[in-house]
């Protein structure tokens, strides 16, 4: 499990202009989980709602993605972004009674 610590903004109300900073571990998680799951830069632009050269910047960090787009990222990819801890981990599947 990676978690997330991603910088945010002294003030929480700017944290969706300025976008989350995420750290190069957190970056190459995503990036790699992409990879290994044989998706296209398009599929998952899609499925976020941006654009494939936003996913790009956001990979290579040039780019930061705000809080609801980082958790589309995050879920399409099996991941969930936990806010109170901003971590980012897989998603626990619940066990069928």
């Amino acid at each position: 499990m990676v978690a997330f610590h991603p910088s945010l903004p002294h003030n929480p109300m700017m944290a969706a202009h300025q976008g989350i900073t995420l750290t190069e571990a957190q970056r190459t998680l995503l990036r790699e989980a992409r990879q290994l799951l044989g998706l296209s830069l398009q599929h998952v632009a899609d499925k976020v709602g941006v654009s494939d050269a936003a996913i790009i910047r956001y990979e290579q960090g040039k780019s930061r993605p705000s809080l609801g787009v980082l958790e589309r990222w995050a879920k399409v990819l099996g991941y969930e972004v936990t806010v109170g801890e901003l971590k980012i981990r897989p998603i626990k599947t619940r066990k069928k009674r």
